[in-house]
């Protein structure tokens, strides 16, 4: 599974960009981490590298972007940006893709679920920064 095959998400451009830009945001959204080149898993390749969820991306200091931007010592948002940090400076683009409107109306929530067992599925483990279910 590869971004292209996710429906719903337009291409935000650079996460870091994106990220020093959280207030121009907003809204409910499902989105991905995506990278300019795929990534090996134990059964085939992928370029996601982690799948999201929020009930608030964007717009304030309480969102999903703000929290990636201002991240808490030893939190998931702190491990991501280190892991982007790492693939970046080692030449690999990172873009965020985002899906504000998600198919048959599903909750961000379970879009994301749905997106994570497929990956689940088709590549025995989950995406590379996505720690937990």
């Amino acid at each position: 599974m590869n971004a292209k095959d996710c429906i719903g998400f337009e291409d935000a451009g650079c996460f870091l960009g994106a990220v020093g830009n959280w207030a121009k945001f907003g809204g409910k959204a499902t989105y991905l981490l995506v990278c300019n080149r795929p990534i090996g898993r134990l059964k085939a390749a992928s370029d996601i590298l982690y799948v999201g969820q929020s009930e608030h991306f964007g717009g304030n200091n309480s969102s999903r972007l703000w929290t990636y931007c201002h991240p808490a010592k030893e939190s998931q948002e702190e491990r991501v940006m280190k892991v982007v940090g790492n693939l970046t400076s080692d030449g690999v683009t990172v873009s965020l893709h985002v899906c504000q409107e998600r198919p048959d109306g599903q909750t961000v929530k379970k879009y994301e679920s749905q997106l994570l067992t497929r990956y689940e599925t088709e590549h025995w483990e989950l995406p590379p920064c996505n720690f937990q279910r």
